[in-house]
């Protein structure tokens, strides 16, 4: 399990980044200000550029986020996706592909990771421990 980490951590992380990538200070950028606005930094920083650096911070933190819909999102609320994934992730989901000897039902159903049900497993036995 990731430890938790404070949402100016998680920002000293993205402004490292930032850093390498784009040799700039992170912290010249108003939160309020579109993530899109990294493009005025130079005309080499596009779109998938800026994808490219969701898919860094990812790795770094070790999380996965959707960056397509990122990129239209401020930095402000960048930060917080990702502070709320790394503290709260979200419960994994992967689709259950139907049997082949099933094929006249289109429907699949959701089923949670290994991990995940121990992650919440051991978080429910905490909360019986404490009352």
């Amino acid at each position: 399990m990731q430890e938790k980490m404070s949402r100016d951590e998680v920002k000293k992380i993205v402004a490292e980044i930032f850093q390498k990538r784009y040799e700039r200070d992170f912290y010249e950028f108003d939160e309020s200000a579109a993530i899109a606005s990294f493009m005025e930094i130079s005309e080499k920083v596009d779109s998938l550029d800026i994808i490219e650096f969701l898919f860094d911070i990812e790795d770094a933190l070790k999380i996965n986020i959707d960056q397509t819909e990122q990129k239209d999102a401020t930095i402000g609320a960048l930060i917080d996706l990702l502070y709320n994934e790394v503290n709260f992730p979200k419960p994994k989901k992967v689709r259950k592909i139907p049997s082949s000897t099933n094929t006249s039902s289109s429907s699949t159903s959701v089923v949670y990771t290994k991990d995940t049900l121990e992650k919440e497993l051991t978080e429910a036995e905490k909360e019986l421990d404490n009352k």
